[in-house]
């Protein structure tokens, strides 16, 4: 466990500084952009929260920041230190499946941090409209309906849209194993690409705020078949008991003889 604990260590201390870094960033950006339209309309604000405000604008730049978080995350564990961490993981004497699993855990736990910064980021705009709004457009429903109406915000928190609630799930966890196989293949030097048409499909669907069952039910049937992929990969390519260890290997040799 304390093997296990040590991997997990090494790969979020790889990528926090950049994570928190881009969470601060588009959360500022968005906050903004807020900021601009609420200015734009003057104090108090007679618009309806859900339509009102600019959350296209708020849209495109999380869209944005997802692909730049996978991006962050696709970057192969050790790459950046060198023969320090590559040491350390064979030092770790774990099974290649095994960290194939725990990055794949980081990723997830890392992409589900990204839509809970910014489902609370979104909150606390509709809680500052509330502050800022005159009392004739506002309700205690308010905040409930613009979450129900506003396409960005039930992307978020799909409520009682259970086909969206499934495919924000599948989706989420179809990336991350998306991205520990692409980052997997750079470390093992191998030719094969993880799909990124999931990660494309996703930011559309928050920077153009698809609403409709179709879009959804692609996202879910690209999820499905994207874990299908990656899980068989995990399980019969035989680079996964010993393409990395072998890279790796060499790659201290060399090092050494520099």
């Amino acid at each position: 466990m304390r093997k296990r604990m040590s991997f997990v260590y090494l790969a979020a201390a790889q990528i926090w500084k950049r994570v928190l870094i881009l969470l601060a960033a588009v959360g500022g950006i968005q906050i903004f952009l807020f900021c601009w339209k609420m200015n734009s309309y003057g104090i108090p604000l007679q618009e309806e929260l859900w339509e009102g405000m600019d959350w296209q604008s708020i849209s495109i730049a999380a869209a944005a920041a997802l692909i730049l978080l996978c991006v962050i995350l696709e970057r192969p564990l050790g790459e950046q230190d060198g023969s320090r961490i590559r040491y350390t993981l064979q030092r770790l004497s774990l099974t290649n499946r095994e960290q194939y699993f725990l990055q794949t855990v980081v990723h997830w736990t890392v992409i589900l941090l990204f839509f809970s910064v910014q489902l609370l980021t979104a909150y606390g705009l509709c809680m500052w409209y509330m502050k800022m709004a005159d009392d004739a457009v506002i309700s205690s429903q308010t905040v409930f309906v613009a979450f129900y109406q506003n396409p960005y915000l039930h992307n978020l928190l799909p409520l009682e849209n259970y086909l969206r609630g499934i495919r924000n799930i599948l989706a989420i966890a179809a990336l991350g194993m998306n991205i520990t196989e692409s980052g997997w293949n750079r470390r093992c030097e191998t030719s094969k690409k993880g799909s990124n048409l999931l990660v494309i499909l996703m930011a559309m669907a928050l920077a153009f705020q698809m609403m409709t069952d179709i879009f959804d039910i692609l996202i879910i049937i690209c999820s499905v078949v994207s874990l299908i992929r990656s899980i068989g990969i995990l399980y019969s390519d035989m680079s996964m008991e010993n393409g990395a260890n072998h890279s790796m290997q060499e790659g201290l040799e060399k090092e050494e003889a520099l």
